[in-house]
């Protein structure tokens, strides 16, 4: 399984706002949707959803 890097992703833009977006886990697993947008940073996002 891949892990989230923020580095391997894509942006798109929509708006005038860049959006920032990476794709990672298993091939037929379930999806989860994470957005952030203010206080914190990924690594916090993250540490709540160890399986």
């Amino acid at each position: 399984m891949s892990q989230f890097d923020h580095q391997s992703g894509q942006s798109v833009e929509i708006d005038g706002a860049s959006i920032y977006h990476e794709i990672v886990g298993q091939e037929g697993g379930r999806a989860i949707l994470l957005l952030h947008g203010g206080l914190g940073d990924m690594e916090d996002s993250m540490s709540s959803c160890q399986a």
